[in-house]
């Protein structure tokens, strides 16, 4: 009676209910000592349960499908397909080598109790089969459908999923929430993400954005795959989702990599609009242009996103001169520093006083970067500008000149350097600013030094 009480309770454990009724005959099979009647109902249900996982999970990964239709095609020909469906199984890796070692120990058991071959069932072997197919197979998600994404989906709405904003943290999360999962349910746990993101419900939508986000953060070539053709390709042209992928480019800019070129002018056109619009937003944010900017250069390099996104390059570059994180993002991009530096060299010396005083503000700051983004003579260049910018009367320039560049000892440095190396090109320089001026006069009443 003891073992027929346990047997029963594992009922209650089958995740599909359709899946009870061959079980609770099995269990009045073996209660009337039909031991291999217990054993062939429970094959049977370990199976067909098998064969409904396997088809709904074919609803979004082509592997599956094209496994389901073979099986059903077997099926209906009256053909033998368990053993044929556990291995392709195993090898596509929708079973793992311990749960297709169980369907084989089933599968001779019930060979051998269901044939005459004269070798009666055992009791032990009933309750075996019984509990080994419940307990492994029934009562889990076996090939990781989509019924855990559902549950993973079911959880969007809760205030508390997510409680911090900090990335890594975020990916901390996902990866927990995700960990029963199967990479071949992905694509479906994606879809309904993006489905998700422009749902009214804010928190729902603010839930699936950060999991789609994280999800790029894993940087897994498999899923940036799925990101790229559903998000990227699939939705770049709505700007509901612009500021999702911009934080998608920031987490993982490998993720325009071989994007279409349609979608590359979509991209585009949503990052060029991001920059176009002053943001109070934190430059370490993921929807902040300039992370994005840093990512894509870190990632594809200058050249490309010169060739493919050239103006949001241009817009980001003139909008953020001198703040750090972009200074900072460019040590590689030689042609992107080149762009800045000339814009340093333009508004240093411009005739418009707001311009040529921004400039002046942030010198000292530049000045950390002076031997990464300037040559000396483009150091020289600079120091004129700004004394050209004094002599029109930009107050904050005259306070740089006035204090003969002490603000700036790198920047002042390199031009001192390059007037002795390149005395008549330095010259000519000179010259052309402040007709009359001679080199060794401009050195000395600008830079202090003879």
């Amino acid at each position: 009676m003891t073992a027929l009480a346990d047997m029963e309770e594992l009922l209650a454990s089958i995740s599909n209910r359709l899946m009870v009724d061959y079980m609770r005959e099995a269990l009045t099979c073996y209660g009337a000592g039909a031991y291999r009647g217990c054993i062939v109902m429970s094959y049977l249900a370990l199976f067909d349960d098998i064969r409904l996982k396997l088809a709904e999970l074919a609803r979004v990964n082509s592997t599956a499908k094209a496994l389901w239709q073979e099986v059903e095609k077997r099926s209906g020909a009256q053909e033998v397909f368990e053993s044929y469906m556990a291995d392709q199984l195993l090898k596509s890796a929708l079973l793992t080598k311990a749960e297709h070692k169980q369907l084989e120990i089933i599968r001779d058991i019930r060979n051998r109790a269901a044939h005459p071959s004269g070798v009666h069932a055992k009791a032990e072997e009933a309750r075996y089969v019984y509990r080994t197919v419940i307990d492994n197979f029934l009562s889990q998600q076996l090939l990781k459908t989509t019924h855990a994404v559902d549950a993973v989906l079911g959880r969007l709405d809760k205030a508390n999923l997510f409680p911090t904003t900090n990335l890594e943290e975020v990916v901390a999360i996902a990866r927990a929430e995700l960990e029963e999962i199967h990479p071949a349910a992905y694509p479906y746990l994606l879809n309904k993400l993006i489905e998700a993101h422009i749902y009214p419900d804010s928190l729902l939508s603010t839930n699936a954005g950060r999991m789609i986000v994280a999800l790029a953060a894993f940087r897994d070539a498999s899923i940036r795959g799925l990101i790229q053709k559903a998000l990227l390709e699939g939705e770049s042209h709505d700007s509901k989702y612009a500021n999702l992928i911009g934080r998608v480019i920031a987490a993982d800019a490998n993720v325009l990599k071989g994007l279409k070129p349609d979608a590359v002018l979509r991209v585009h056109a949503l990052l060029e609009a991001s920059a176009d619009n002053p943001t109070s937003r934190a430059i370490t944010q993921l929807n902040h242009p300039l992370k994005q900017f840093v990512a894509m250069v870190n990632s594809l390099g200058e050249n490309s996103v010169l060739f493919d996104y050239p103006s949001f390059a241009e817009k980001v570059i003139v909008r953020y001169t001198y703040t750090p994180g972009l200074l900072e993002g460019l040590d590689d991009a030689p042609s992107l520093r080149g762009k800045l530096v000339n814009i340093w060299v333009e508004r240093a010396g411009s005739s418009t006083f707001d311009i040529a005083n921004a400039f002046a503000d942030a010198m000292p700051q530049l000045d950390n970067f002076a031997e990464i983004y300037l040559t000396d003579k483009e150091a020289l260049k600079l120091v004129i500008a700004v004394v050209q910018a004094a002599k029109w009367g930009a107050w904050h320039s005259e306070g740089i000149r006035n204090n003969q560049f002490e603000a700036t000892p790198k920047i002042a440095g390199m031009a001192v350097n390059y007037a002795a190396q390149k005395p008549k090109d330095s010259a000519k320089l000179v010259e052309q600013a402040f007709p009359g001026t001679t080199l060794d006069a401009f050195l000395k009443d600008e830079l202090n030094s003879s």
